[in-house]
């Protein structure tokens, strides 16, 4: 391997590093007593108008479907939906072959095909759930947080549609390395950095059922290759 491939591995697999570490230190994002500062000063406003904007969001949310891994149109060469997909952006069918494969790069033009994968509703997923998160605990109302905990047991925990704890195939580029995942799959789960966030909050809830909790966590860590405490 040349000296700038080796680099460019370094700064590929540093930037991997960095984006683990941020998500299993979620709690560094969001500040505690800033939040509660925040919720006593709903009525100013410098935050009115954006709690209005967050219950909008969080309403839209709570009408959403609850989405899984269960959910793509494809299924993973392991032949279980279970397991989490996604695929390259900018990697395309190669037009001449018969099967496409293998795929080849297109340079800055994102392929359609990743819409019927995992990574954008895995997206969508942490997205609502923090903004369930965060209404629940400015407003106060229950209905909230009832929609995020049941988004959190469908995706990570209900046997029949949770994701297994892997990124086998995360980021393929079909036709290569035999179709398994990349080392840019750590990537996609950026999303769940502030969602771990909206989970802390909601462990204050009296009706949540905490081992659930630690049960969602738990799988965090195990998809990203880490370890729980």
């Amino acid at each position: 391997m040349n000296l700038r491939a080796n680099y460019s591995k370094r700064i590929r697999l540093s930037l991997a590093f960095s984006i683990v570490a941020m998500t299993v230190c979620a709690q560094s994002i969001w500040n505690a007593e800033h939040l509660e500062q925040v919720k006593k000063s709903l009525n100013q406003a410098a935050y009115s108008a954006t709690y209005q904007n967050l219950l909008k969001q969080a309403d839209k949310a709570l009408n959403a479907h609850y989405l899984s891994v269960m959910m793509k149109d494809k299924t993973p060469p392991s032949g279980d939906k279970h397991d989490y997909l996604s695929q390259a952006r900018y990697f395309w069918p190669d037009p001449t072959k018969p099967d496409g494969k293998p795929y080849i790069s297109r340079d800055g033009v994102s392929n359609p095909e990743l819409d019927k994968l995992d990574r954008n509703r895995l997206g969508e997923m942490a997205n609502n759930v923090t903004t369930l998160a965060l209404a629940w605990y400015f407003s106060g109302k229950e209905q909230y947080a009832l929609k995020a905990t049941k988004q959190i047991r469908v995706w990570f925990l209900d046997k029949k549609t949770c994701m297994n704890p892997h990124l086998k195939y995360a980021q393929v580029a079909p036709g290569h390395n035999n179709d398994l995942g990349r080392c840019y799959g750590v990537i996609d789960t950026y999303s769940l950095v502030e969602m771990l966030d909206a989970v802390q909050l909601l462990e204050k809830i009296p009706f949540v059922h905490l081992e659930r909790f630690r049960a969602a966590k738990k799988m965090v860590r195990a998809i990203t290759g880490l370890d729980s405490d």
